[in-house]
């Protein structure tokens, strides 16, 4: 097994062989002797004893072996999601808006994405006290509203997002509504609400604004919550 920027192939005789980076240049060959358990990386002098527990890879970055940790008592395999692991890689982020909405009134929460191919792949949390009819919206025409902050999800990072994140402002056109929503009274859509991140992430097109339109249709005024989790990633070609 490689590291993320690597390709092995394993051939017949148990050994990984043209190991190569993104530039496809020749880097080393890996074989195991399974008599004595141990890992060489031909024409360097790096040679490692395989861990009982885990699975040794070739590091190129490092220049060492690193593991791929397994359960010690069932040798499995032991694996975060995705998601969660973009979180661990400083990649992931959040923003949220709260706000006692008014009669008949809206919650607004926009997010413009930047013009590379580092696409963001969103989910959304949306919380209401009252009745309401929540929208997700493509390439609305809407007025700059107010900035809002946006945090790196590992707070030992230094890693920034490139999209904006705003709420407020005057709509002029919705767009492509591209998700309707009714929520009744103390309703909840999202994370922890009945659907699932699998169901309801949304790749966001590069270079577009996105909005997040909340109606108040309970009669009264309610309190209306908006979350957006979202990790940026470029596509491996």
């Amino acid at each position: 097994m490689a590291d993320q920027n690597q390709k092995i192939d394993q051939n017949y005789k148990g050994s990984m062989t043209g190991v190569t980076n993104d530039a496809n240049e020749y880097i080393r060959t890996v074989k195991m002797n399974p008599s004595t358990d141990r890992v060489l990386v031909e024409n360097s002098s790096l040679d490692y004893t395989l861990d009982s527990v885990g699975i040794a890879y070739y590091n190129s970055s490092s220049g060492t072996m690193d593991y791929v940790r397994a359960d010690g008592a069932t040798r499995s395999l032991t694996t975060i999601d995705y998601e969660h692991h973009e979180i661990h890689a400083g990649s992931s982020y959040t923003t949220n808006r709260t706000n006692d909405v008014g009669s008949e009134g809206t919650l607004i929460v926009a997010i413009r994405t930047p013009n590379t191919t580092k696409w963001l792949h969103l989910f959304y949390d949306v919380s209401v006290e009252g009745e309401s009819l929540l929208r997700l919206c493509e390439s609305p025409t809407i007025a700059t509203g107010t900035a809002l902050a946006i945090y790196n999800r590992d707070r030992n990072s230094t890693g920034t997002s490139q999209a904006l994140a705003s709420y407020g402002g005057t709509v002029t056109s919705v767009g492509t509504v591209i998700r309707t929503y009714h929520m009744g009274t103390g309703d909840k859509f999202g994370a922890g609400g009945a659907s699932t991140r699998g169901t309801n992430e949304f790749i966001l097109k590069q270079n577009t604004t996105y909005m997040l339109l909340v109606n108040n249709l309970s009669g009264g005024s309610s309190y209306t919550s908006t979350k957006l989790d979202w990790y940026e990633h470029t596509n491996v070609s």
